[in-house]
Formats: structure tokens, sequence, C-alpha cells
């Protein structure tokens, strides 16, 4: 057995530093690759669509035209090169070229800064706008050729840039979320372990150190479950000797008694002898008296640790009961609403069976409701019960399991109440009775045996 366990804890878990490690590797990769593949994909779109509307030809000729304008309200010529440049630097962020061509000579060229005896080579390109200006010293004509794509290719980098950022952001959140709610879940399952319920196992989920815990976990609950029945059993066996003791000190005590009656009988008189033969018989008697008290303890063991049924103030074991419980709940995120109603009835249950059921109604909503949802408690008299009613919604892919529902079934039975639970389209509804008398009712009891 222990050397099953130590095999499994000494298995080899992946480091959870290494897995986030190579998840950001991953999302890393992947993010490179759908932005390489998003940008090729995207640039060809966008090829096809700015030469389908010919998109760079009318942004020239409204460029053009905006300069037509500035030219007639500036006064400015084609050899002012230094006024000319800074029009282009000043009003548009994409790259320009402009010729201004007058008799067939060009008197500027943005690339050049100088007149130039040949035209430059884009005023052939379908994209230059060309229109004859009117400038300050004469007419003459000006092309014009913006690269305004080149600014649409720029937004949708940075866009598919960004994308990516989340997409690697995203990836690795995911992850992250995923270990935490396995936290979440194994913080549950603990609080489970804390009301007393080891039946319930721990989940291991993946192969890092959160599973290495929670599989120690499950060892530790294993055996607290294997100490618990040790105990017990090492409890009967001390139990069974102390009885088998007890009845074979009775024997000798009984022999001695009658032997001390006989020679009580026949000795002579005499008054030490006398003193000392009703001394003996005095502690005889005292001994046998006590084994005899021990003898009945230990052979009506099983019925008197249950104990005696005493009545107790049902205000007092709910009130406490359930604000303990409600506050539980609140603690890992469940909204809670507790009502309670309360009389003077007093409980007539065994005081650690109420402290089973309880735990098992928590343990019940810890393992199956939906926390995003309230869960109802309410508390009030009926006719010969204090009831307890709950109500809570299934967390989803969650099936109601009887278990635990028998089972408090049956201690209801045991104590002279009953239990009523169902599950009805994801919705447990419950109601658990427990035997009580008002306090008015064993009054007039009272007085009638008076």
């Amino acid at each position: 057995m222990y050397g099953e366990r130590g095999t499994a804890l000494n298995k080899k878990h992946h480091s959870l530093t290494l897995s986030i490690l190579l998840v950001t590797i991953l999302s890393f990769i992947v993010s490179i690759v759908f932005f390489n593949i998003s940008m090729s994909f995207t640039a060809d779109i966008l090829d096809v669509m700015v030469e389908k509307y010919d998109y760079l030809g009318k942004k020239n000729e409204k460029v053009l035209e905006e300069f037509d304008r500035y030219t007639e309200a500036s006064g400015i010529i084609p050899s002012d090169h230094e006024a000319m440049l800074e029009w282009m630097d000043r009003h548009h962020n994409a790259f320009l070229e402009m010729a201004v061509i007058r008799d067939g000579s060009v008197v500027f060229d943005s690339l050049e800064y100088q007149a130039a005896g040949t035209y430059t080579d884009f005023i052939t390109l379908k994209e230059t706008a060309c229109e004859s200006i009117a400038f300050a010293d004469g007419e003459a004509d000006v092309y014009l050729l913006g690269y305004f794509d080149v600014e649409l290719y720029y937004q949708v980098e940075l866009f598919m840039t960004v994308f990516s950022i989340c997409i690697f952001l995203l990836i690795i959140f995911l992850y992250i979320r995923k270990k935490v709610r396995y936290i979440q879940e194994l913080e549950k399952e603990i609080k489970i372990m804390e009301t007393g319920i080891l039946d319930h196992p721990v989940t291991v989920k993946g192969n890092d150190e959160l599973a290495s815990l929670a599989e120690g976990m499950n060892h530790m609950r294993e055996s607290m479950i294997e100490n618990i029945a040790e105990r017990e059993k090492a409890s009967a066996e001390s139990d069974l000797l102390v009885v088998n003791l007890s009845h074979q000190i009775r024997t000798p005590l009984t022999s001695l008694l009658l032997y001390l009656d006989i020679l009580s009988k026949n000795i002579e008189d005499s008054d030490k002898t006398e003193e000392y033969i009703e001394k003996s018989k005095v502690k005889a008697k005292e001994i046998k008296k006590l084994t005899d008290r021990m003898f009945e303890a230990f052979m009506t063991g099983g019925n008197s640790r249950k104990g005696e049924i005493q009545k107790t103030d049902a205000k007092v074991v709910f009130e406490e009961t359930l604000s303990v419980i409600a506050g539980s709940l609140k603690d890992m995120g469940y909204h809670v609403e507790l009502e309670a109603e309360w009389d003077s009835s007093e409980l007539v249950v065994h005081s650690h069976t109420i402290s089973r059921i309880m735990d098992h109604l928590h343990a019940g909503i810890l393992l199956h409701a939906d926390e995003s949802l309230p869960v109802y408690l309410y508390v009030h008299p009926a006719e010969g019960y204090t009831e307890v009613s709950f109500a809570y919604t299934l967390m989803k892919d969650i099936v109601f399991e009887p278990d635990g529902r028998v089972s408090v079934e049956k201690l209801m039975k045991e104590e002279g109440g009953y239990a009523e639970i169902e599950c009805t389209e994801g919705i447990v509804i419950g109601k658990l009775a427990f035997p009580s008398v008002h306090k008015s009712e064993q009054t007039a009891g009272l007085k009638e045996k008076k």
C-alpha cells in the first residue's frame, strides 16, 4: 500500500514554469505565423482594390486640385523650389513626386531640386495626375504622383500587429485561466475535506506541481480514512479487552465474597478477626460494584456512544450552524439568501447527527451549486418539526448524484424526521424536517403529571 503511494509521489512531473514557458513560445509562434499569413492575404486584397477602384489616380487628382488652389492664393512660382517642397512636406504624409514642365522643359523636379532638360520617369505612369496650372509667372503643366497606398499598408500592418499581440496574450491568458480554475476546484475540495467528508476524491489534472499537490492531498485523505478505521478498530478491540477483563475480575471477587462469608461463620469469636473480615467484605463489595458498572457501560457501549437525546433550542442550533454555512459559501463567491423564523421549539435530535446532516448539505452545495446564481436557505417551525428548506441551481454539465440524498434521508429517518430532496430541470429543492417540541407543550405535560 505505502509502496504504491511512494511510487506515485515519486513520479516525475513537468515543471509548471516550463509549461508556461512552452505555452509562451507556442503563442509567440502562432501569433507570428498569423501575422505573416494575414499580411500576405490582406496585401493581395489591397492590391486588387487599389487597382480596381483607381485609388491612387483619384487621390492624386484631388491633391493636385488642392495644389492649384494653393498656387492661386499664394502666388508661388515653380522656380521657388523651397516653397514648393515646403508645401509638399507640410500638407501630405505620403511620399510625393512632382514635376512642372513649361514649353517642353522641366522647370521643377521634386527629386532633383533643379530644372532638368528631360522629363522624369514618373510622369508616364497612369496613376500620375496632370493639370495645367496658372502660376504667377505663367502657365505650366504640373505632374503629381503620391504613394498614398503605402499609408493604407501601414495602417493594415499596424492593425495586424495589434491583433497578433492580442492572440499572443489570449493564448497565455486561456492557459493561466485553466490553471486558476483548477486551483479554485482544489480549494472547493479542500473545503469539503474540512467539513469532515473524506469520501470525495481530490481531482488530479495534468502532470505538473499542481497535479502533484492534488495527488498528495488524495494520499493524505486516504491515509486519514485508514487511520480513522484503524483507530475505530483499535478502540473496539480495547473495549472488548476491558469487557473481558471486567468479566474475569467479577469471578474471583464473587468467590472472595463467598469465602469471607464462610470464614465469618466458622472461626472463633475474635474482635480483631471480625473487624478484619468485615473490612475485607466492604472492600470486595466496592470493587465488585465498580467492575459491574464498568462491565455494564462497555456492554451497552454501542448505544451509549450515540448519546442520550437532549432537547436543544432550535434557534440556538440552526442560527449558528446556518450562519457558518452561509459565511463559508459567501467566502467562496456564492450569493446566499438566508431567512429564518423562530418560535420556542426545542429539537429532539442527537446534536452530532445534526452536524453530520448539515455537513452533507454544505458539501452538496459546494460540489453541485452554480456560484453565479443564488443559494436559498430558509428555516422555519412546522407542526411537530423544525424545517430547513434549501434550493440552488446545478452547475452546467453536473449530474445530480442521489448518494448524498440517500445518506441524508437515512440519517433523518433514524432521528424520527424526514428529508425530501429532488432535482427538476437543473434546480435542486430540498426540505429537512427535524423533530421538535414546543416548550408550551412540555409545560402542559408537566402540569398534567402533577
